[in-house]
């Protein structure tokens, strides 16, 4: 039965919170991939494609209204201990990174070598 609720407040009897807390504070996208890229987990998105090593682009299911959205992605790497993400516009390598209404790329860099590298346990969310 398809429809509209329009609430104020929403509440669990002892919390309260804004209904604008939820639709505007809300993740609108999130991923989590390894470095072949198979997605172990999503939500709103359509596609990780892996244009080289270390460099990922994941393309949205639902565009942002806007391209001045916040992006965070975060790793976790066992095997390469202070890896750091880049991402969005801008970055290094052959290619730049990109970061539209549709898209955003990334790249995982291996702190010792301090050039891209694979690794396995990655997560991008989105919030505009």
């Amino acid at each position: 039965m398809p429809g509209t609720l329009t609430v104020t407040t929403i509440s669990d009897g002892s919390i309260s919170t804004s209904a604008t807390n939820l639709i505007s504070g809300s993740a609108k996208v999130r991923v989590s991939f390894n470095s072949t890229p198979t997605i172990t987990g999503s939500y709103n998105m359509s596609s990780v494609t892996k244009s080289s090593t270390g460099t990922y682009t994941i393309t949205y299911g639902t565009a942002m209204s806007a391209s001045s959205y916040t992006h965070v992605h975060g790793l976790l790497s066992d095997s390469n201990w202070g890896a750091i993400a880049r991402s969005g516009e801008g970055g290094g390598g052959a290619a730049p990174l990109i970061k539209t209404t549709t898209q955003a790329s990334m790249q995982t860099v291996a702190k010792a070598a301090n050039n891209t590298a694979d690794i396995n346990d990655q997560g991008l969310l989105v919030f505009i």
